[in-house]
Protein backbone atom coordinates (compact mmCIF):
# COMPACT_ATOMS: atom_id res chain seq x y z
CA UNK A 1 0.00 0.00 0.00
CA UNK A 2 1.02 3.45 -0.99
CA UNK A 3 1.51 6.28 1.79
CA UNK A 4 -1.31 7.66 1.30
CA UNK A 5 -4.00 8.17 4.04
CA UNK A 6 -6.17 5.26 3.78
CA UNK A 7 -9.94 6.22 3.46
CA UNK A 8 -13.14 4.57 4.14
CA UNK A 9 -15.94 3.64 1.92
CA UNK A 10 -18.73 2.00 4.02
CA UNK A 11 -21.55 0.46 2.14
CA UNK A 12 -24.49 -0.23 3.72
CA UNK A 13 -27.09 -2.31 1.93
CA UNK A 14 -30.77 -2.23 2.66
CA UNK A 15 -34.10 -4.46 1.44
CA UNK A 16 -37.72 -3.93 3.05
CA UNK A 17 -36.04 -2.21 5.90
CA UNK A 18 -38.19 1.29 6.78
CA UNK A 19 -38.40 1.21 10.50
CA UNK A 20 -34.82 0.30 10.98
CA UNK A 21 -32.10 1.77 7.88
CA UNK A 22 -32.14 5.32 9.31
CA UNK A 23 -31.00 4.28 12.38
CA UNK A 24 -27.75 1.85 10.43
CA UNK A 25 -27.08 5.50 8.71
CA UNK A 26 -27.09 7.88 11.72
CA UNK A 27 -25.00 5.18 13.55
CA UNK A 28 -22.26 5.72 11.14
CA UNK A 29 -22.74 9.61 10.85
CA UNK A 30 -23.05 10.00 14.38
CA UNK A 31 -19.27 8.67 14.82
CA UNK A 32 -16.34 10.44 16.06
CA UNK A 33 -13.71 10.30 13.62
CA UNK A 34 -15.97 10.49 10.65
CA UNK A 35 -13.17 12.43 8.66
CA UNK A 36 -11.96 8.46 7.76
CA UNK A 37 -14.85 8.46 6.07
CA UNK A 38 -15.17 9.81 2.40
CA UNK A 39 -18.58 8.42 1.35
CA UNK A 40 -21.52 6.58 2.34
CA UNK A 41 -23.40 4.66 -0.12
CA UNK A 42 -26.38 2.51 0.22
CA UNK A 43 -27.83 -0.39 -1.81
CA UNK A 44 -31.60 -0.41 -2.21
CA UNK A 45 -31.85 -3.79 -3.17
CA UNK A 46 -35.28 -3.48 -4.75
CA UNK A 47 -37.36 -2.60 -1.30
CA UNK A 48 -41.18 -2.59 -1.89
CA UNK A 49 -41.88 -0.76 1.38
CA UNK A 50 -41.19 2.93 2.16
CA UNK A 51 -37.61 2.38 2.34
CA UNK A 52 -36.81 4.46 -0.37
CA UNK A 53 -38.41 7.66 0.33
CA UNK A 54 -36.19 7.49 4.10
CA UNK A 55 -32.97 6.74 1.40
CA UNK A 56 -34.01 9.70 -0.35
CA UNK A 57 -34.49 12.09 2.51
CA UNK A 58 -30.99 10.68 4.21
CA UNK A 59 -29.30 11.45 0.84
CA UNK A 60 -30.74 15.14 0.40
CA UNK A 61 -29.47 15.37 4.39
CA UNK A 62 -26.02 14.54 4.26
CA UNK A 63 -23.36 15.10 1.56
CA UNK A 64 -21.54 12.04 2.55
CA UNK A 65 -24.88 9.71 1.51
CA UNK A 66 -25.45 8.57 -1.63
CA UNK A 67 -27.75 5.49 -3.13
CA UNK A 68 -27.58 2.84 -5.59
CA UNK A 69 -30.89 1.73 -6.37
CA UNK A 70 -31.18 -2.15 -8.06
CA UNK A 71 -33.80 -4.76 -8.83
CA UNK A 72 -33.77 -6.89 -5.68
CA UNK A 73 -30.71 -9.77 -5.70
CA UNK A 74 -30.04 -10.57 -2.31
CA UNK A 75 -27.70 -9.38 -0.19
CA UNK A 76 -24.49 -10.93 -1.92
CA UNK A 77 -25.23 -8.66 -5.21
CA UNK A 78 -26.30 -5.85 -3.25
CA UNK A 79 -22.65 -5.82 -1.81
CA UNK A 80 -20.85 -6.05 -4.93
CA UNK A 81 -22.67 -3.49 -5.94
CA UNK A 82 -21.81 -0.86 -3.45
CA UNK A 83 -18.43 -1.73 -3.59
CA UNK A 84 -17.95 -1.15 -7.35
CA UNK A 85 -19.81 2.06 -6.59
CA UNK A 86 -16.81 3.42 -4.50
CA UNK A 87 -13.41 4.29 -4.42
CA UNK A 88 -12.11 3.96 -0.76
CA UNK A 89 -9.27 2.48 -0.25
CA UNK A 90 -10.95 0.40 2.58
CA UNK A 91 -14.37 -0.94 1.72
CA UNK A 92 -16.55 -0.86 4.92
CA UNK A 93 -19.79 -3.10 5.63
CA UNK A 94 -23.05 -2.59 7.47
CA UNK A 95 -26.22 -4.13 7.26
CA UNK A 96 -29.28 -1.93 6.80
CA UNK A 97 -30.53 -3.61 10.87
CA UNK A 98 -27.50 -3.58 12.83
CA UNK A 99 -25.73 -0.57 14.27
CA UNK A 100 -22.23 0.93 14.66
CA UNK A 101 -21.74 1.62 18.27
CA UNK A 102 -19.97 4.34 19.94
CA UNK A 103 -16.32 4.05 19.04
CA UNK A 104 -15.91 2.35 15.64
CA UNK A 105 -14.38 5.01 13.66
CA UNK A 106 -11.51 5.99 16.01
CA UNK A 107 -10.91 2.57 17.11
CA UNK A 108 -10.66 1.33 13.03
CA UNK A 109 -8.70 4.62 12.62
CA UNK A 110 -5.74 3.31 14.90
CA UNK A 111 -6.06 -0.12 13.37
CA UNK A 112 -5.34 1.07 9.88
CA UNK A 113 -2.60 3.48 11.22
CA UNK A 114 -1.24 0.17 13.08
CA UNK A 115 -1.71 -2.52 9.78
CA UNK A 116 -2.28 -0.61 6.64
CA UNK A 117 -1.64 -3.36 4.91
CA UNK A 118 -3.87 -6.16 6.33
CA UNK A 119 -7.02 -8.14 4.08
CA UNK A 120 -8.92 -8.15 6.61
CA UNK A 121 -9.85 -5.51 10.39
CA UNK A 122 -12.85 -6.97 12.07
CA UNK A 123 -13.93 -6.26 15.63
CA UNK A 124 -16.27 -7.68 18.28
CA UNK A 125 -20.18 -7.15 18.50
CA UNK A 126 -23.09 -8.14 20.50
CA UNK A 127 -26.38 -9.53 19.14
CA UNK A 128 -29.71 -8.34 19.99
CA UNK A 129 -32.65 -10.29 19.73
CA UNK A 130 -35.95 -8.97 19.15
CA UNK A 131 -37.36 -9.17 23.20
CA UNK A 132 -34.51 -6.91 23.71
CA UNK A 133 -31.66 -9.08 24.80
CA UNK A 134 -28.25 -8.97 24.25
CA UNK A 135 -25.41 -11.85 24.04
CA UNK A 136 -21.72 -11.72 23.10
CA UNK A 137 -20.46 -14.48 21.09
CA UNK A 138 -17.53 -15.70 20.91
CA UNK A 139 -15.07 -14.40 17.89
CA UNK A 140 -11.93 -15.35 17.01
CA UNK A 141 -9.33 -12.92 17.10
CA UNK A 142 -6.77 -13.27 14.05
CA UNK A 143 -3.56 -11.20 14.54
CA UNK A 144 -1.35 -10.06 11.51
CA UNK A 145 1.53 -12.31 10.52
CA UNK A 146 -0.40 -15.64 12.26
CA UNK A 147 -0.08 -18.47 10.65
CA UNK A 148 -2.62 -21.00 9.01
CA UNK A 149 -5.60 -18.61 9.41
CA UNK A 150 -7.48 -19.93 6.55
CA UNK A 151 -7.15 -23.52 7.73
CA UNK A 152 -8.37 -22.49 10.76
CA UNK A 153 -11.40 -20.31 9.06
CA UNK A 154 -12.45 -23.72 7.40
CA UNK A 155 -12.50 -26.17 10.58
CA UNK A 156 -13.89 -23.53 12.93
CA UNK A 157 -16.38 -20.54 13.01
CA UNK A 158 -14.59 -17.47 13.08
CA UNK A 159 -17.92 -15.36 13.64
CA UNK A 160 -16.82 -12.31 11.74
CA UNK A 161 -19.56 -10.38 10.49
CA UNK A 162 -20.15 -8.43 8.11
CA UNK A 163 -21.61 -4.89 9.75
CA UNK A 164 -18.22 -5.46 12.00
CA UNK A 165 -16.04 -6.20 8.80
CA UNK A 166 -13.54 -3.63 6.76
CA UNK A 167 -11.93 -5.00 3.70
CA UNK A 168 -8.93 -3.82 2.02
CA UNK A 169 -9.50 -2.82 -2.06
CA UNK A 170 -6.72 -4.42 -3.06
CA UNK A 171 -7.45 -7.81 -0.91
CA UNK A 172 -10.79 -7.63 -2.18
CA UNK A 173 -9.85 -7.37 -6.26
CA UNK A 174 -7.35 -9.94 -5.81
CA UNK A 175 -9.79 -12.49 -3.58
CA UNK A 176 -12.39 -11.63 -5.64
CA UNK A 177 -16.42 -10.26 -5.48
CA UNK A 178 -18.57 -11.83 -2.79
CA UNK A 179 -20.51 -15.30 -4.29
CA UNK A 180 -24.06 -13.94 -5.76
CA UNK A 181 -25.21 -17.71 -5.38
CA UNK A 182 -24.68 -17.69 -1.91
CA UNK A 183 -27.70 -16.41 0.13
CA UNK A 184 -25.61 -17.83 3.50
CA UNK A 185 -22.64 -18.00 4.52
CA UNK A 186 -21.24 -15.95 1.48
CA UNK A 187 -19.21 -14.08 4.79
CA UNK A 188 -17.47 -17.31 5.17
CA UNK A 189 -16.30 -17.51 2.29
CA UNK A 190 -15.34 -14.00 1.72
CA UNK A 191 -13.17 -14.41 4.47
CA UNK A 192 -11.67 -17.51 3.73
CA UNK A 193 -10.72 -16.30 0.35
CA UNK A 194 -9.25 -12.90 2.02
CA UNK A 195 -7.35 -14.99 4.14
CA UNK A 196 -5.55 -16.49 1.51
CA UNK A 197 -4.38 -13.70 0.05
CA UNK A 198 -3.07 -11.59 3.05
CA UNK A 199 -3.45 -10.98 6.99
CA UNK A 200 -6.66 -10.51 9.31
CA UNK A 201 -6.36 -8.27 12.22
CA UNK A 202 -9.39 -8.52 15.14
CA UNK A 203 -10.46 -5.91 17.44
CA UNK A 204 -11.63 -8.03 20.57
CA UNK A 205 -14.15 -4.79 21.74
CA UNK A 206 -17.68 -5.17 20.87
CA UNK A 207 -18.23 -2.15 18.17
CA UNK A 208 -21.25 -3.37 16.80
CA UNK A 209 -24.62 -4.30 17.50
CA UNK A 210 -26.10 -6.66 15.10
CA UNK A 211 -29.70 -7.43 15.28
CA UNK A 212 -31.05 -10.95 14.68
CA UNK A 213 -34.81 -11.84 14.16
CA UNK A 214 -36.92 -14.90 13.44
CA UNK A 215 -36.84 -14.22 9.73
CA UNK A 216 -32.90 -14.94 9.39
CA UNK A 217 -31.47 -17.03 6.91
CA UNK A 218 -30.00 -18.84 9.07
CA UNK A 219 -32.74 -20.30 11.04
CA UNK A 220 -33.39 -22.63 8.37
CA UNK A 221 -30.89 -25.81 8.68
CA UNK A 222 -31.23 -27.29 5.68
CA UNK A 223 -30.50 -23.97 3.74
CA UNK A 224 -27.44 -23.80 6.28
CA UNK A 225 -26.58 -27.19 5.29
CA UNK A 226 -26.16 -26.40 1.61
CA UNK A 227 -24.53 -22.99 1.95
CA UNK A 228 -21.49 -24.95 4.05
CA UNK A 229 -21.34 -27.36 1.70
CA UNK A 230 -20.63 -25.49 -1.16
CA UNK A 231 -18.08 -23.19 0.85
CA UNK A 232 -16.76 -26.86 1.56
CA UNK A 233 -16.42 -27.13 -2.10
CA UNK A 234 -15.35 -23.93 -3.15
CA UNK A 235 -12.50 -23.40 -0.25
CA UNK A 236 -10.81 -27.34 -1.46
CA UNK A 237 -10.91 -26.11 -4.70
CA UNK A 238 -8.64 -22.64 -3.77
CA UNK A 239 -7.25 -24.67 -1.44
CA UNK A 240 -6.33 -28.81 -2.15
CA UNK A 241 -3.97 -29.00 0.46
CA UNK A 242 -6.93 -28.81 2.41
CA UNK A 243 -8.31 -31.67 1.64
CA UNK A 244 -7.11 -34.04 4.77
CA UNK A 245 -8.97 -31.58 6.81
CA UNK A 246 -12.71 -32.30 4.76
CA UNK A 247 -13.80 -35.11 7.30
CA UNK A 248 -12.77 -33.12 10.15
CA UNK A 249 -14.73 -29.80 8.87
CA UNK A 250 -17.76 -32.04 8.00
CA UNK A 251 -18.22 -33.84 11.03
CA UNK A 252 -17.91 -29.54 12.49
CA UNK A 253 -21.17 -29.33 10.10
CA UNK A 254 -22.67 -32.37 10.95
CA UNK A 255 -22.53 -31.43 14.88
CA UNK A 256 -24.31 -28.10 14.00
CA UNK A 257 -26.73 -29.50 11.63
CA UNK A 258 -27.95 -31.68 15.00
CA UNK A 259 -27.52 -29.02 17.52
CA UNK A 260 -29.74 -26.90 14.82
CA UNK A 261 -32.56 -29.93 14.73
CA UNK A 262 -32.75 -30.41 18.23
CA UNK A 263 -33.22 -26.88 19.23
CA UNK A 264 -36.25 -27.05 16.60
CA UNK A 265 -37.57 -30.13 18.41
CA UNK A 266 -36.53 -32.12 15.72
CA UNK A 267 -34.91 -35.29 17.23
CA UNK A 268 -34.70 -37.89 15.24
CA UNK A 269 -33.23 -35.69 12.36
CA UNK A 270 -30.64 -34.33 14.98
CA UNK A 271 -30.11 -37.88 16.06
CA UNK A 272 -28.79 -38.69 12.58
CA UNK A 273 -26.60 -35.72 12.55
CA UNK A 274 -24.83 -36.35 15.66
CA UNK A 275 -24.43 -39.76 14.98
CA UNK A 276 -22.30 -38.82 11.78
CA UNK A 277 -20.62 -36.28 13.54
CA UNK A 278 -20.01 -38.75 16.83
CA UNK A 279 -18.53 -41.17 13.69
CA UNK A 280 -15.44 -39.56 12.58
CA UNK A 281 -12.58 -38.36 14.85
CA UNK A 282 -12.92 -34.57 15.33
CA UNK A 283 -12.61 -31.92 18.29
CA UNK A 284 -16.45 -31.76 18.43
CA UNK A 285 -17.09 -35.47 19.25
CA UNK A 286 -16.92 -35.53 22.92
CA UNK A 287 -19.33 -32.37 22.27
CA UNK A 288 -21.62 -34.46 19.56
CA UNK A 289 -21.80 -37.11 21.92
CA UNK A 290 -23.01 -35.10 24.60
CA UNK A 291 -25.83 -33.84 22.44
CA UNK A 292 -26.58 -37.20 21.28
CA UNK A 293 -27.34 -38.21 24.93
CA UNK A 294 -29.61 -35.07 24.91
CA UNK A 295 -31.55 -35.75 21.76
CA UNK A 296 -32.53 -39.53 23.27
CA UNK A 297 -34.00 -38.35 26.40
CA UNK A 298 -37.49 -36.78 26.73
CA UNK A 299 -38.51 -33.63 27.92
CA UNK A 300 -37.53 -30.00 26.50
CA UNK A 301 -33.80 -29.58 25.43
CA UNK A 302 -33.56 -26.29 27.65
CA UNK A 303 -35.05 -28.06 30.61
CA UNK A 304 -32.18 -30.88 30.11
CA UNK A 305 -29.41 -28.97 29.94
CA UNK A 306 -30.86 -27.42 33.04
CA UNK A 307 -30.50 -30.79 34.50
CA UNK A 308 -27.44 -31.64 33.22
CA UNK A 309 -25.37 -28.56 34.58
CA UNK A 310 -27.51 -29.29 38.08
CA UNK A 311 -26.04 -33.02 38.07
CA UNK A 312 -22.20 -31.29 36.77
CA UNK A 313 -22.55 -29.57 40.22
CA UNK A 314 -23.81 -31.95 42.45
CA UNK A 315 -20.75 -33.94 41.17
CA UNK A 316 -18.67 -31.24 42.31
CA UNK A 317 -15.95 -32.57 44.80
CA UNK A 318 -16.95 -31.16 47.96
CA UNK A 319 -13.64 -28.91 47.94
CA UNK A 320 -15.14 -26.80 44.89
CA UNK A 321 -18.25 -27.08 46.31
CA UNK A 322 -17.56 -25.44 49.74
CA UNK A 323 -16.23 -21.80 47.27
CA UNK A 324 -19.84 -21.65 46.22
CA UNK A 325 -21.07 -21.88 42.49
CA UNK A 326 -18.93 -21.69 39.68
CA UNK A 327 -18.01 -18.01 38.52
CA UNK A 328 -19.95 -17.41 35.18
CA UNK A 329 -17.54 -17.35 32.11
CA UNK A 330 -15.90 -13.87 30.99
CA UNK A 331 -17.54 -12.09 28.12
Amino acid sequence: MSGAAPTVSVVITCFDQEDVIEGAVRSVLDQEGLDLVDEVVIVDDGSTDGSPEVLRRLADAHPLVRVVTQANAMVSAARNTGIAATSGSHVALLDGDDRWRPGRLVALGDALDQHPDVALHYCGFVVRVGDGTTFRPHVRIFRPGEADVARTMFLENASIIPSAAVISRTALQEAGPFDPEMAYNEEADMWFRLALVGDLCGDPRRLVEKVETADSMGGDPERRSRAQERFTDKALQRAPWLVPDRPAREALLAYKRGVAELRRGRRAEARAWLRRAVATPSAVRRRAAVQLALAHLPGPVGTLTRRIRSTRERVRPASLRRLGPRRPERP
